[in-house]
C-alpha cells in the first residue's frame, strides 16, 4: 500500500510540474504540414517536437530539438519577440519522394541525384535519420497566440532499395532547403 501511495504521489507531482510549465501546440506550414508542440524547460528554453508530412505529404517525419531562447527586448509594444536556436535529431520515412541524395559510385566519385527516375537512382521508398537544427523568430501575442518563422535544417543518411531490389545508402542533404522554412502558428498555454 505504501508503494502504491508513493508512486501515486510521485506521478501527481510530476504531472503538476509538467502542467505548471508554459507550453504551446499548433502547426508548422511550409513545404508540408507538421503538428508542433513546445514545452518550456529550465531558464525559459524550450523543447520542440514536430511530427508531420514533409515535402507535400510524401512521407512522415518526426523531429525533436532543444532550443535556447533569447528574448528580443527592444520591442516596446504588447507581446514579446524571441529568437530561438537549437539542435536535435529526427527520423522519417518517405514514399514517392523527389529527394536530394549523394552517394559514391564504383570508383569513389560522389554522385548527386535529385530525382527518383535516373539510372541508379533510389526508388520511391526511403528512410532517413539525422541531425536537425532550428533557427526561429517568434512573436507571442497578449492573447494566447504565437506566430513564428523558422528554418530547420535536417541532414543525415538515407536508406532505400533500388528497383532491382538492391539496397542503397546515401547522404540526404535535401533537408537543408526542402521544407525547412516554415510558418508556425501555435496556441499558448500559460
Amino acid at each position: 500500500m505504501k508503494r502504491i501511495l508513493c508512486c501515486l504521489i510521485t506521478a501527481l507531482s510530476c504531472l503538476g510540474f509538467v502542467y505548471a510549465q508554459p507550453r504551446a501546440i499548433g502547426a508548422r506550414v511550409g513545404n508540408g504540414l507538421e503538428l508542433s508542440y513546445q514545452h518550456t524547460v529550465e531558464r525559459g528554453n524550450v523543447i520542440d517536437f514536430d511530427f508531420g508530412f514533409p515535402s507535400f505529404y510524401q512521407g512522415v517525419e518526426a523531429v525533436f530539438t532543444y532550443d535556447w531562447v533569447t528574448p528580443l527586448n527592444s520591442w516596446k509594444h504588447k507581446g514579446s519577440w524571441n529568437f530561438l536556436a537549437g539542435i536535435g535529431f529526427g527520423a522519417g520515412f518517405n514514399w514517392n519522394h523527389h529527394g536530394y541524395y549523394m552517394w559514391l559510385n564504383e570508383v569513389g566519385d560522389p554522385v548527386y541525384d535529385t530525382s527518383n527516375y535516373g539510372a541508379g537512382s533510389p526508388t520511391a521508398l526511403s528512410a532517413t535519420i539525422g541531425i536537425a537544427g532550428r533557427f526561429c523568430f517568434e512573436y507571442n501575442f497578449e492573447i494566447p497566440l504565437q506566430l513564428s518563422i523558422d528554418w530547420r535544417p535536417y541532414i543525415g543518411p538515407a536508406f532505400g532499395e533500388k528497383e532491382t531490389g538492391q539496397p542503397w545508402t546515401a547522404f540526404n542533404y535535401g533537408g537543408l532547403f526542402d521544407g525547412s522554412l516554415c510558418l508556425g502558428v501555435r496556441y499558448l498555454f500559460r
